[in-house]
Order: structure tokens, then sequence, then C-alpha cells
């Protein structure tokens, strides 16, 4: 939103500043993406019914394991309108890491829709000053930029 209260009119670009967004945790408790600035995020737009998501997933699993203890942090935001699928999900593929959910009113996303989601899994990996670094990686695409990033810079934990 700006500061009108009007969505973003602009998909958000590597270099712009991330676009605060809150979801429902498992217990039905709020968090928002900012709870977790001052970190590398990798901010990841899903399904539990997506193929490519649940693909992608053990990836995730093995690069959060790898690099948490190095300020590394995910934060999945699921679509799902079945919240009972979404929770299954999260247990199966054993996503540690905050996963939230956004009730939608009607068809409508409202944290979908400020960055503009036009595929699943969609994502962005924001440095710990809150900018984009880096869109849609995935694989080995993803390992190589964290390994790169977090080469780079020290993050006190």
């Amino acid at each position: 939103m700006d500061e009108n209260g009007m969505l973003e009119s602009n998909e958000p670009e590597i270099g712009d500043r991330f676009r605060d967004i809150e979801g429902m945790d498992r217990t039905d408790k709020p968090i928002a993406l900012s709870s977790l600035e001052g970190k590398f995020i990798l901010l990841d737009f899903w399904a539990s019914w997506c193929g490519p998501c649940r693909k992608e997933n053990p990836n995730l699993v093995k690069l959060y394991n790898r690099y948490n203890s190095q300020g590394f942090e995910i934060f999945s935001y699921s679509i799902d309108q079945n919240s009972y699928a979404w929770k299954n999900a999260v247990l199966t593929d054993s996503l540690v890491w905050t996963n939230v959910i956004e009730k939608p009113t009607g068809n409508y996303y409202p944290s979908e829709a400020i960055y503009k989601v036009k595929f699943l899994p969609t994502s962005y990996l924001i440095g710990p000053e809150g900018i984009i670094l880096a869109k849609n990686l995935r694989g080995i695409e993803l390992e190589e930029k964290l390994r790169e990033v977090l080469e780079t810079t020290s993050l006190d934990n």
C-alpha cells in the first residue's frame, strides 16, 4: 500500500524495498514479513496444490537447514483456500520456518495482489536492509545466490 492506502501499481523489482505483508500462522496468530527484517529473507508464495512448489520444498528445507544459522529465513506465504490442506502440506514437507496463510475476500488475496503474483511459486530474496536482491530463484540458482550474499555479509544473530 502506498501512503494513501492504495495498492502499489507496479510489481516489486530488484533494488526496491520490500512491501510488508501479513498472514496467519498455523495457530491463527498474525505474523508480518517485517518481523524478520534484518535477516536474509526468502519470501515464497506457494500453495499445497502447486506441483512445482511442492517439488521445490525439499530444496528449501536443505537451504534453510544449511544457512539459517548464518541469518537466512524463509517467509512462506500460502494462497491456499483450504487451510487443512495447507497445514497438512507444511507438516508433510517439514517446513519448519515461518508459514502463513491469508484468508481471501472472495477470490482476492490482498498480499498476493501487493506483489502482483502471476504464477506459483513466486519468490523474492530480500536483504537485511529490506531491499529485494533477486526474484524467482530456485534450486541451484538460489543456493548460489545465498552463498554469494552470505559470504559478503556478516549478520549478528
